[in-house]
């Protein structure tokens, strides 16, 4: 049951067990700021700003957008290590600096990241850290966006996250319908208890609601989560749930329910989000770090670009930009199997052209006029550039060149509509019109 005496931080009053976990957390992240949201992000962006002379340089023949799906793959899983972060540095910066401010703001930035990374029901989480710290805009969206997602993955979570969004679209005809469902012993005290709540909320039941609410909270207490330890500390869905039927009952002119006195309710907490307004900054500064990233936290867009963090830094726009030769300290950095990775795209091989610091027009002449073999190796001697570079640069005496009328996008036939096999073809393999 709940510690009533408030006059001591909250952090005094959590078990001996508990004390020990947020103080060897706050000490694991004390000496390795890699572990904190800071510098995860920090590392992340590192890996941007150097991408084109690493990730796009070292993988042989690999095509420049294949390059830029691992990358955004690879934003993706920062964003995920971004939600773990924001969500465990929130708690553990509430407790040990006694300032709820902290969580709400961990809450809150653990939603959006959740937003912009997952892609199937699993969320729902995210859905939930923003009812926690009352971040209306981060569940607006959330909610606009689930239609578009496959009802894949745990069952359990995939039934909370239908359950959930029907609720905030009272929708009471879908959520009569999962009915039983919703009943199933199969599920977790956890999962049983959020279930019961949104079912009283949509009937609503402030009673039911307050009765759901503490079998949330103790069910949190055994809670075994990949994500922190501190879940068993607070439990992050009691407060959601109990925001969410605030919310709804207050429109409907119903009484509110009567917060869970349990452990993992906090209560200081709860009275600063219903007060005070999310401050994300609190935790991290994006826009000091990245305004790209920063932008995609606050407006949550459907779709991100990778290409417009890449481009964000005058350091990475002189790196990405086609008509900038590559420098010696450039070239010797690069693997010895390296492919450019600017300069002219040649729409024949898909290859970029390189050009070269140092290599005034008499040069450009005298070594063309070498012949392909002799004249990459005095390439090679004089500018230290990979192998691949200078044949690639050899080949292209005259620039970029015309593709094939072989590899063009094959035309439709002009009797059935069908395609072609080839932009050359002169007969249809479909309807047999012949035009030799």
């Amino acid at each position: 049951m709940a510690n009533h005496n408030t006059s001591k931080p909250r952090f005094q009053r959590l078990p001996k067990k508990d004390r020990d976990e947020v103080t060897r957390l706050h000490e694991l992240i004390r000496q390795n700021s890699d572990l904190s949201l800071h510098g995860d992000l920090k590392s992340y962006l590192q890996v941007r700003t150097e991408f084109l002379e690493t990730v796009f340089a070292c993988p042989p023949r690999d095509p420049p957008v294949s390059r830029e799906m691992r990358l955004t793959s690879d934003l993706l899983s920062a964003f995920h290590y971004a939600e773990m972060h924001s969500f465990g540095d929130g708690m553990i910066q509430r407790l040990v600096d006694n300032d709820p401010a902290l969580q709400a703001a961990g809450f809150s930035l653990a939603s959006r990241f959740s937003l912009l990374h997952w892609r199937d029901r699993h969320y729902v989480y995210g859905i939930l850290k923003g009812l926690a710290a009352k971040d209306d805009f981060a569940v607006l969206r959330s909610v606009k966006r689930l239609p578009r997602l496959a009802p894949t993955g745990h069952t359990s979570t995939v039934l909370l996250c239908e359950a959930l969004c029907m609720v905030l679209r009272r929708d009471k005809d879908a959520f009569h319908a999962l009915g039983e469902k919703l009943q199933s012993r199969n599920h977790t005290k956890l999962y049983q208890g959020m279930y019961k709540c949104l079912s009283a909320i949509m009937h609503g039941s402030p009673n039911q609601v307050s009765e759901s609410l503490l079998m949330i909270a103790a069910a949190a207490r055994h809670k075994k989560s990949y994500v922190s330890s501190l879940e068993r500390v607070v439990s992050y869905e009691a407060h959601a749930l109990f925001n969410l039927a605030v919310d709804e009952f207050s429109e409907r002119n119903i009484a509110a329910p009567i917060p869970p006195a349990h452990m993992a309710w906090d209560t200081e907490y709860q009275r600063y989000i219903e007060q005070t307004p999310v401050d994300r900054s609190r935790l991290i500064d994006l826009a000091a770090m990245s305004p790209t990233l920063h932008s995609w936290v606050e407006e949550l867009p459907d779709d991100i670009q990778i290409r417009d963090l890449l481009l964000e830094t005058s350091r990475v726009d002189e790196v990405t930009d086609p008509s900038q030769p590559y420098t010696a300290l450039q070239l010797r950095r690069l693997s010895p199997d390296a492919e450019p990775f600017r300069g002219e795209v040649c729409p024949a091989c898909r290859f970029y052209i390189p050009r070269f610091e140092g290599l005034d027009d008499a040069a450009i002449q005298r070594i063309r006029a070498l012949g392909v073999p002799q004249g990459a190796a005095e390439l090679i001697t004089q500018t230290g550039c990979p192998r691949k570079f200078a044949l690639i640069w050899m080949n292209h005496p005259n620039g970029p060149r015309e593709p094939s009328p072989l590899h063009l996008p094959a035309p439709p036939c002009p009797h059935c509509g069908k395609k072609l096999a080839t932009a050359l073809a002169r007969q249809c393999l479909h309807c047999g019109a012949d035009w030799h």
